[in-house]
């Protein structure tokens, strides 16, 4: 086996997600009807792919964010690879302005979702926004 030059912290794994959906042991299980790990509590924003809903993990007895992709938009094989994607990557990130990711869930219809650390703070638009008065009312953004 050829191991790279790099050291292993720069490693990034990634799975095909044809190979994650088919791989009988794969360490997920689907969420049944009787045994929701999450109770969701709300909407906290929603795009084109997916939405995030903040949601408590029953079983860890914290609030998260969880990103799970629209129903319409799981048809879209194209879709569907790059959300996979987006959370495989990110969870094998480790910086301190990079949100953690900590689950990925299937789901019987092979919907995917993700929770992640629930961030509090302002978005992007919110901070904006605030520039534009400070910039109309002080002549400069802070």
């Amino acid at each position: 086996m050829n191991v790279p030059e790099q050291p292993h912290e720069d490693w990034v794994e990634l799975t095909q997600l044809d190979d994650f959906l088919t791989d009988t042991t794969a360490s997920f299980e689907a969420p049944s009807e009787g045994s929701l790990r999450y109770s969701f509590l709300g909407e906290v924003g929603k795009g084109a792919m997916g939405e995030v809903l903040l949601a408590q993990d029953q079983h860890l007895r914290r609030k998260v964010a969880y990103k799970q992709i629209l129903p319409q938009m799981a048809q879209n094989s194209e879709v569907l690879r790059r959300f996979f994607l987006e959370a495989q990557i990110t969870a094998q990130l480790d910086h301190p302005a990079i949100i953690p990711v900590y689950n990925l869930e299937v789901g019987s219809q092979k919907q995917l979702a993700y929770s992640m650390k629930l961030a509090n703070g302002h978005t992007f638009k919110e901070l904006l926004q605030k520039a534009r008065q400070q910039f109309k009312s002080e002549g400069a953004p802070d």
